[in-house]
């Protein structure tokens, strides 16, 4: 599936950046297994362009998980139902038993865990309870501020006539005022994973 990203760009000087930074699989490497990263588009003034910046507020990374959680749910009956039609029919008649396989019970053990943590936080308790700074999932800095949302009146991709318009963010280092608009080309790739530390150390 190809997806449209935004381009980021400055009213003073020839920068070019883009929302497709965000895009991806973020994960982080938990002792539970591996969860989202919620994130979003930021500056890094190390990296000196625009960049995936975690997002640090307690709610998002809630929300996040719960997000992983419907996933996992949705996972979970996707696979009953491809098991169930892998039975044979008079397995299906007369058998009471619902599909059990590995794969349904590893999703229900991963359920399971993570619903407790969401409701009782224990081994997840400081991620999900204690402030974290805002870093770069690029390099790792912390020397970075997020963006606010992308303007709702942006220009379809379709649209002959692509408007930028203006984010309210300042370019750094520059002073010109950095604008948005839908870029003409749509992103269609396979995306590898990014692994990182619950500290957002990039560990793959």
């Amino acid at each position: 599936m190809s997806i449209p990203g935004v381009d980021i760009m400055c009213s003073h000087c020839d920068y070019s950046g883009s929302t497709a930074v965000v895009f991806g699989i973020f994960k982080y490497q938990t002792p539970l297994g591996k969860i989202s990263v919620p994130r979003t588009l930021g500056w890094c003034h190390s990296c000196d362009s625009t960049a995936p910046i975690n997002c640090a507020d307690k709610t998002i990374k809630r929300e996040s998980l719960a997000d992983d959680i419907e996933s996992l749910e949705i996972s979970l009956v996707e696979e009953l139902e491809q098991a169930e039609k892998s039975r044979s029919f008079v397995t299906r008649l007369f058998s009471s038993k619902r599909p059990d396989n590995n794969v349904i019970r590893q999703l229900r053990s991963e359920l399971d865990v993570l619903k407790r943590e969401l409701n009782q936080p224990s081994i997840l308790s400081d991620y999900l309870t204690s402030p974290q700074k805002p870093h770069c999932l690029s390099c790792g800095s912390t020397d970075v501020f997020q963006f606010p949302e992308m303007p709702r009146d942006l220009d379809d991709f379709d649209s002959n006539d692509r408007t930028p318009k203006p984010i309210g963010v300042e370019h750094p280092d520059c002073g010109g005022q950095m604008y948005a608009q839908v870029s003409d080309i749509r992103i269609n790739r396979r995306f590898s994973e990014r692994l990182y530390t619950l500290d957002g150390e990039r560990i793959a």
